[in-house]
């Protein structure tokens, strides 16, 4: 850009030792607030126009009665899903928000690919939820050689990380992140104290988080699966690391799960 036209130069900053331009933009760019917003209005009305209600606690779910059955859209950013007990209907929905929004890409089925997440419903109605390419991803930006199978994550002053090396590890460290949300929640004691670390990592986060990467390695196939045998019967798993900060802070993890929750290989 400076290139192109040197009155760019003015508006560079060196960040990390390397040239960061600052410029206002002029028109609304995908993935902005203003974006975001306008796409939702527009989606929304869309919907209510066809008839369909917004949920008051779910503003991405809408929901119609078309026959005597409830036909639900969610949506989040442009991904949206739609179910009814039959096709036909779920095929005139589309057809119509297609007419109004431009030609949509559609996956039917008992498998899809949803946010980056892979996702199957099983013949049993649970739901199995794994994300192969985010693990393909981190094992191949760390660029380094993962040695051996590792059965946990987490094992429980060394020098500062270079600033290549810590952005690297900011960088996926907040994959490892997204990931704990959807489909790898084994990796959330791990993930929440490397998260309290990428300010200022060091060489031991950094051997920490290598490990955190062997595990996912070693359970790439693994898949989350999401459901339940009854309503009546739940478990609490607690997860605690006790004063493991400088400053005497810990970690805790606490989750409420069925006891039908599992994880396959």
């Amino acid at each position: 850009m400076c290139e192109v036209n040197h009155e760019y130069r003015k508006f560079v900053t060196i960040e990390r030792g390397r040239r960061v331009p600052y410029v206002r933009v002029l028109k609304v760019i995908y993935g902005m607030i203003e974006s975001a917003l306008r796409w939702y209005d527009l989606f929304s009305s869309t919907l209510t126009g066809m008839g369909f209600e917004i949920n008051p606690y779910d503003k991405c779910t809408a929901n119609i009665i078309i026959n005597g059955s409830q036909c639900t859209v969610g949506w989040y950013v442009d991904d949206n899903k739609v179910s009814r007990v039959d096709d036909d209907v779920i095929d005139m929905v589309v057809d119509e928000i297609e007419a109004k929004s431009g030609k949509l890409t559609r996956n039917k089925g008992n498998k899809h690919t949803f946010l980056g997440m892979d996702i199957e419903i099983l013949p049993d109605k649970k739901r199995a939820i794994s994300t192969p390419q985010h693990i393909e991803e981190v094992v191949s930006d760390l660029r380094e050689e993962i040695k051996g199978d590792v059965a946990i994550p987490v094992n429980t002053k060394s020098c500062t990380l270079s600033d290549k090396k810590a952005e690297l590890f900011h960088k996926l460290v907040a994959k490892l992140l997204w990931m704990t949300q959807r489909s790898w929640s084994d990796l959330e004691t791990g993930v929440s104290f490397l998260c309290t670390r990428v300010q200022e990592p060091t060489e031991e986060d950094w051997t920490k988080f290598v490990r955190v990467v062997s595990f996912l390695q070693s359970t790439r196939t693994d898949r989350r699966i999401m459901g339940a045998d009854s309503s009546n019967s739940l478990r609490t798993f607690v997860d605690a690391s006790y004063a493991v900060h400088t400053n005497m802070r810990g970690h805790k993890d606490t989750k409420l799960r069925t006891k039908s929750y599992t994880r396959i290989i």
